[in-house]
């Protein structure tokens, strides 16, 4: 895996890794790499192989490096990374973030806000034109069931950002109190509120793109649009073995 773009820390330099040249092509969310590497975007070709059903925007396309020399003090091992044990951290030890495991860290739940975020705007989307929501001639009672989709999916969407401020609060806490190792119960915490946030924002979207009826079929109606983003972060975020943590990380 590469991390691109970054400055590189002023210090002595130190010999280059055994192999001192990189040649390959990373693609976003690969997990085959064990040492991460720093390394500035001219050394690098961006490949435009970015075509997705949601989460278009984002732009993470893959990186392509041949011949790329690095220096050893610009990588880090897999291990050093997900335990925070990296030198780097001996130089910003009284920032409570770094000296976070990132299996307990605000980083990775950076996409179950992602969803949350976008299960939000759904909600504001439907309260805003529920006039224009359902099929055809719209009776009373169906106008009815509407809103209470609406008003479920709005709570749905609250559910999941409390979830979310609660696990940040507990991960700041913990930060705070320099509490080491890292408990399993943190470590689960925040597996269990990722998979469970991203949920319901996918529970939210999809009951409000139910009710919203024949209008979603039409091309750039903002329900697709959000339809297409929550299910793709729901493809990186919820799964069954996400619930019980880090295989094998009693503590980390």
């Amino acid at each position: 895996m590469i991390t691109a773009p970054g400055s590189s820390p002023e210090r002595t330099p130190a010999p280059s890794l055994t192999l001192p040249r990189l040649r390959g092509r990373e693609g976003w969310g690969c997990r085959r790499a064990r040492r991460h590497f720093l390394l500035p975007i001219p050394a690098l070709e961006i490949v435009d192989d970015w075509h997705v059903l949601g989460l278009a925007g984002t732009g993470s396309k893959s990186l392509r490096g041949d011949g790329v020399f690095v220096p050893e003090w610009r990588s880090i091992t897999d291990r050093e990374f997900l335990g925070n044990t990296g030198p780097g951290r001996s130089l910003h030890d009284h920032r409570r973030l770094y000296r976070l495991s990132r299996y307990a860290h605000p980083g990775p739940l950076s996409l179950a806000v992602a969803g949350v975020g976008i299960a939000q705007h759904a909600v504001d989307y439907c309260t805003a034109h529920s006039d224009r929501m359902g099929v055809g001639r719209t009776s009373a009672v169906e106008r009815e069931a509407i809103r209470h989709d609406i008003a479920e999916a709005t709570t749905e969407v609250d559910a999941a950002r409390l979830l979310i401020r609660r696990t940040v609060s507990e991960i700041e806490r913990a930060g705070k109190a320099r509490i080491e190792p890292v408990p399993r119960a943190l470590v689960e915490l925040v597996a269990r509120d990722r998979h469970f946030a991203t949920l319901y924002a996918l529970r939210a979207n999809d009951r409000l793109f139910r009710a919203a009826g024949s209008q979603v079929l039409f091309e750039g109606n903002e329900l697709q649009r959000c339809l297409q983003d929550v299910h793709a972060v729901a493809s990186r975020t919820t799964r069954l073995g996400a619930i019980a943590g880090p295989a094998g990380a009693t503590e980390v």
